[in-house]
């Protein structure tokens, strides 16, 4: 903002401060929620902290209200920056400026332009180092997702040893990272910006689990001298909704894949550890994730081929169909009682 400062780019050009409309706004939520997907991990490591009734909320909180400002400045010093004669496109062709990130890192690539040298020497070190601390904290989180998968009785017992002098579940590492490893390099999507979708779908339909399974743990008892959710039931069906919409707002042909993924993962952890119990149980959330398939596929502000479901009422209906999945799996399928967690191994 400090090199290159264009104000008028905000509404002073053809369509005004949002072009597309409404509906456009909210097809872009879920490259802006990607941004805040790393606060999942936070309660991945919860159980090594010293103080988690106090510091988990207070880190998902600040964590949240850091990235926030961090990516509110990068949106307004891109937008500010744009100068279309120099980028060769039509004041205000919003849609043309893809090819910035189609082909490029849109830092790089503004940097080149206007020959800001530091700026693209900044921008280089922070692509290097970025995705490797990135993978590196959900290397770790991971394993311990699948340490919490042996404890609930999903894998096997090899997956919850625990190495003795570093503490950690190594079996469970070094399955999490050669999992990522293989899927780096099978992988055969050119660029990072076009598995944001689909990586947020998945992570989204991980994270509409979570509210479901705040409302069954109230049921079965909860957990004694833990930090309590206060109107679990209230904010536990927000929670679920806004997930919803995050998944249906990163439309076709992201949601169809997506789903792809977790069912051929889910199926494969099945086959591999054999896993038996609460099909029953899980059934609601099986329909909910064809369900959501469907509504990309016939809404308007998913995008999908057969836009018969025209905007506002196909978000009406989306935020229906997520009321009744939430009251489905939270009241109706949840286990009676928790998994017994079985003992950790050395």
């Amino acid at each position: 903002m400090i090199a290159v400062f264009m104000p008028q780019n905000f509404a002073g050009l053809p369509g005004g401060f949002m072009p597309y409309g409404a509906a456009a706004m909210f097809s872009s939520i879920p490259f802006a929620m990607f941004a805040f997907g790393g606060t999942r991990v936070i309660p991945d490591y919860a159980e090594e902290m010293k103080n988690p009734q106090r510091d988990l909320p207070l880190a998902v909180l600040l964590v949240v209200i850091g990235q926030t400002l961090v990516y509110v400045l990068f949106a307004v010093a891109y937008v500010a920056s744009l100068n279309w004669g120099i980028f060769g496109v039509k004041p205000g062709d919003w849609a043309d400026l893809t090819m910035i990130t189609s082909a490029y890192n849109p830092v790089m690539f503004i940097a080149g332009k206007y020959s800001l040298t530091y700026l693209l020497v900044i921008a280089t070190i922070v692509g290097i180092l970025g995705p490797f601390v990135v993978g590196y904290i959900y290397l770790g989180a991971g394993s311990r997702v699948l340490f919490s998968m042996y404890r609930s009785k999903y894998v096997g017992a090899r997956v919850g040893e625990i190495h003795e002098r570093y503490a950690i579940p190594y079996w469970a590492l070094i399955i999490f990272g050669l999992a990522g490893l293989v899927l780096a390099l099978l992988s055969p999507i050119p660029t990072v910006y076009t598995i944001i979708e689909e990586a947020v779908v998945a992570g989204y339909l991980g994270f509409s689990v979570i509210p479901v399974s705040l409302v069954v743990s109230r049921k079965q008892g909860g957990l004694s001298g833990v930090y309590r959710v206060p109107a679990p039931a209230i904010i536990g069906a927000l929670a679920f909704i806004f997930a919803t919409w995050i998944i249906y707002w990163s439309g076709w042909p992201a949601t169809p894949y997506g789903v792809l993924l977790v069912f051929v993962l889910s199926i494969i952890f099945g086959v591999i550890y054999r896993v038996k119990a609460g099909l029953k149980n899980s059934i609601w959330y099986i329909v909910y994730m064809l369900v959501m398939v469907l509504m990309t596929y016939i809404g308007q502000t998913a995008g999908g081929p057969m836009p018969i479901l025209k905007f506002p009422w196909d978000m009406v209906t989306v935020t229906i169909l997520a009321i009744v999945f939430y009251v489905w799996g939270g009241i109706y399928s949840g286990l009676p009682k928790p998994y017994e967690t079985p003992p950790t191994k050395s």
